[in-house]
């Protein structure tokens, strides 16, 4: 249960396949970064996706739901959680940013060596509704944080174009400090790897995809460039709102363009010029947490 979105995964522990998918945009954290809350509309529309996603994906005692930022943040986010858990008895908890790094990367360790590309060494990137998870990986040993840039308050708060690349150098500066001083003490990582909607939605479109005709499956592990990157920003621009909202997703028109600066603004800390883009991440990672009994739900 992200800022922005909801994401379920119905995952079969013995096969390790996801059996079926949902993703539904619900915009948890608008207006949050003003009010504190979780208002009222946003809550009607979490509310209709639990409803929407139990209808196709069942729930029973093994159902669990991981809530991230917007619900570490929001002052009614228990008492909200609280309704949803007596309402779809659903079992609920809101994970700390570590917590939320760790089951990120444990999805895309996972999915690197599902298509043989497991490295010593990677950076993994997550950038979220209401925050932005850093993972640097090697060997045994990672070093993660979580930083409160998130595409959502970020696109409320900066509303011109210009306004929003300025005001994202200024929210990426502390990340930015986190990957060079990380990036000198681990030194280079082999492999620089991204999740989230802005990344997959980059590697989407550089592969002929719209927002309805995302699979999921052939993103993951592809590889993007800076320059995709670029094009992907130049042409969502010069396109129309609903144009850009067919492309992308109804909801999502302003909140890409915030993404993807920020994206640009981690690229350019890490030195790197291309990134392997990952659609698993983190409800994936609870799932294989689940699986693998790791005491965390």
């Amino acid at each position: 249960m992200g800022s922005n979105t909801v994401r379920a995964v119905k995952y079969d522990c013995d096969s390790k396949n996801k059996l079926a998918t949902f993703e539904k945009i619900v915009k948890a954290a608008d207006k949050t970064h003003g009010s504190g809350v979780i208002n009222d509309e946003a809550k009607a529309r979490i509310t209709a996706a639990l409803e929407e996603m139990r209808q196709k994906l069942g729930f029973d005692e093994h159902t669990v739901a991981a809530a991230t930022a917007v619900y570490r943040k929001a002052k009614n986010a228990k008492e909200f959680l609280a309704e949803l858990e007596n309402k779809f008895a659903l079992k609920t908890k809101i994970i700390d940013g570590e917590t939320e790094a760790f089951l990120t990367s444990l999805a895309v360790e996972n999915s690197l060596k599902s298509i043989e590309q497991s490295s010593d060494s990677f950076m993994l990137v997550d950038i979220g509704g209401g925050s932005t998870e850093i993972i640097f990986k090697k060997g045994d040993k990672l070093t993660m944080e979580s930083f409160d840039v998130g595409i959502v308050a970020t696109a409320q708060k900066y509303r011109s174009k210009d306004a929003l690349e300025k005001g994202v150098k200024k929210e990426c500066a502390e990340l930015k400090e986190f990957i060079k001083d990380t990036m000198y003490a681990f030194l280079k990582p082999q492999m620089f790897c991204a999740t989230a909607g802005t990344p997959t939605t980059i590697a989407a479109l550089k592969a002929g995809m719209d927002y309805e005709s995302f699979d999921g499956a052939k993103i993951n592990g592809m590889v993007i460039s800076m320059d995709d990157v670029d094009k992907v920003f130049a042409k969502l621009l010069k396109i129309s709102i609903d144009e850009r909202s067919k492309l992308v997703g109804v909801g999502r028109e302003d909140l890409i363009i915030a993404g993807i600066l920020i994206f640009k603004e981690i690229f350019e800390a890490s030195g790197f010029r291309e990134c392997r883009v990952f659609d698993d991440g983190l409800r994936e990672g609870v799932a294989i947490s689940v699986c693998k009994k790791l005491n965390i739900f």
